[in-house]
C-alpha cells in the first residue's frame, strides 16, 4: 500500500474507497503513496477551497504525476469547462 496512513488504512479496512480532494501536485502524490484510491482536483474557484492554483492549472500539473483516477472539481460551469477537462486525461 505504500507509506500507509493510519486514516487510510482505518478506511480501507472497513471497505470504504479513499477519494481525498488535493489542492497540489505534492498532496496528490502523498496520498498516492499512502494508497488512496482516487483523487478529487479542486481549484481555488471553489467555493471555500484552501489552494491556489485554478482547476485548470491544477489538471496539467497533477495528472502527468499520478497514476491514480482524477475527478476534476471547481470551476467547470459549462460544456467547454467539461471539454478542457477531459483533454489530455488518459485516466
Amino acid at each position: 500500500m505504500g507509506a500507509g496512513n493510519p486514516y487510510i488504512d482505518m478506511i480501507h479496512g472497513a471497505g470504504v474507497k479513499v477519494i481525498p480532494v488535493i489542492p497540489n501536485v505534492r498532496l496528490a502524490k502523498r496520498v498516492e503513496n499512502a494508497g488512496a484510491d482516487a483523487i478529487v482536483i479542486e481549484g481555488m474557484e471553489s467555493g471555500g477551497h484552501i489552494g491556489t492554483l485554478t482547476t485548470m492549472a491544477l489538471l496539467t500539473n497533477v495528472i502527468p504525476e499520478v497514476k491514480l483516477p482524477v475527478i476534476a472539481a471547481g470551476g467547470i460551469v459549462d460544456g467547454r469547462g467539461m471539454a478542457a477537462a477531459y483533454t489530455g486525461s488518459d485516466n
